[in-house]
C-alpha cells in the first residue's frame, strides 16, 4: 500500500515524528525522572489492565509491555509504547530504571501476524541483548544453526 500522500498527525497515532535515536533518548529520559517530579513520575507508572493485544497495562501515555504479538520478553516486563500507522510501526521498549532502551522503526503497516512476529523478535533481542543462537526457538521452528 502506497501511503506517500497520507499526513500524519489526522489522529494521536501519527502526532509524534522522530528518530529512534531521539525517541530512545527521551525514553531514558522520561523513566530515570528526569523530566518529572517524583509524583508525577509515579503517577505516569500507575497503570490499569488493558484488554490490548499489545500491552498487559496502561499508564499515563505509557504501556507496561511483557509480550509483542506472540512473543513473550526473554528478560521480563519493559516499559513503552507500540505505534500503528498506516505504512508505519514503531516499537519503542525502555528498562524502567531508563538504562536500557530499544527502538524500532519499520516502514510496514497494517501487518500479516508472521510479520508481527518477527518484528517482536527483532525488539526483543534488541531490548533484551539476546541472539537467535542464545534465545530458544519459538515452539514448532527448527533452532538455529550455528
Amino acid at each position: 500500500m502506497d501511503v506517500t500522500d497520507i499526513v500524519p498527525g489526522q489522529y494521536a497515532g501519527g502526532g509524534m515524528i522522530s528518530t529512534a535515536t531521539d525517541l530512545a533518548h527521551f525514553l531514558g529520559a522520561l523513566l530515570r525522572g528526569e523530566l518529572l517530579p517524583p509524583e508525577l513520575q509515579a503517577e505516569l507508572l500507575s497503570t490499569v489492565p488493558s484488554d490490548w493485544d499489545e500491552s498487559e497495562a496502561y499508564g499515563l501515555g505509557i504501556e507496561e509491555i511483557t509480550s509483542i504479538g506472540t512473543e513473550r520478553s526473554p528478560c521480563g516486563r519493559a516499559w513503552g509504547h507500540l505505534g500503528f500507522g498506516l505504512g508505519h510501526t514503531t516499537i519503542a521498549l525502555s528498562s524502567e530504571s531508563g538504562d536500557r532502551q530499544a527502538v524500532a522503526l519499520f516502514t510496514t503497516h497494517p501487518l500479516t501476524q508472521e510479520t508481527w512476529d518477527t518484528m517482536a523478535r527483532l525488539a526483543w533481542a534488541c531490548y533484551c541483548g539476546v541472539s537467535p543462537e542464545t534465545r530458544p526457538a519459538p515452539e514448532g521452528r527448527p533452532p538455529p544453526q550455528a
